[in-house]
């Protein structure tokens, strides 16, 4: 927490070049600064955001269950939402001042918005879904972790067209990478070197810096 408020206080000119000294990506340092200005000293003022945040994590796994389950079995949906509301590790986590409760309501509307759109269909969903999953990416590195999951949920709902023999690819499945170009699986880079003078260089962090061969 302390490394949240130092980082997000630094001045805008030198904000990113302290991001680089960072594990995490920038997303929720640049949300935590703009919010530290309105936020003042107040501790549980600086913190509230994040506790909104969390708060809607909990409709968003009911919706998201209810999408997977369906309308009947809405009882198993409002009981998740229960248990995630009283659950100790969620209100922990909510309170902290680091970007894991952003992370959790990012994650489970990538999901729901996955779910509507092989339900239903539509530019809408497919576009809601890239939103929230390149958000989480730049929230939290452990979104890859998800978008595994996904591409293993994806590839297991879409392994024949219903009703056909065609394989995989020819049923045009929802691919779940929003920061690749689709339907092709991503192009894995390896992430850079560590700087110098930074230590651990944060991998989100690609911009070329002065007297780099960046080819």
């Amino acid at each position: 927490e302390g490394a949240s408020i130092e980082i997000a206080s630094t001045p805008l000119s030198n904000l990113l070049a302290k991001m680089t000294t960072d594990f995490h990506p920038p997303l929720f340092y640049l949300l935590l600064k703009s919010w530290l200005p309105l936020a003042g000293k107040s501790e549980w003022l600086i913190r509230m955001p994040f506790i909104i945040l969390a708060s809607l994590t909990i409709p968003a796994l009911f919706f998201f269950l209810k999408e997977a389950l369906g309308n009947r079995k809405q009882t198993i949906a409002t009981l998740a939402a229960l248990f995630l509301a009283i659950s100790p590790f969620h209100i922990y986590y909510s309170q902290e001042l680091r970007m894991y409760a952003l992370n959790a309501l990012l994650t489970t509307l990538s999901w729901l918005a996955l779910l509507r759109f092989q339900n239903k269909g539509g530019k809408k969903n497919f576009l809601l879904y890239i939103f929230f999953s390149t958000l989480n990416l730049y929230t939290f590195y452990g979104a890859f972790f998800n978008l595994a999951a996904q591409w293993i949920y994806v590839l297991w709902q879409n392994r024949k067209r219903p009703g056909s023999d065609y394989p995989l690819r020819q049923s045009r499945p929802v691919w779940p990478v929003p920061v690749f170009r689709l339907p092709d699986p991503p192009d894995v880079r390896p992430l850079p070197r560590p700087t110098e003078r930074g230590g651990g260089a944060s991998p989100w962090f690609l911009l070329p810096r002065a007297g780099c061969d960046c080819r």
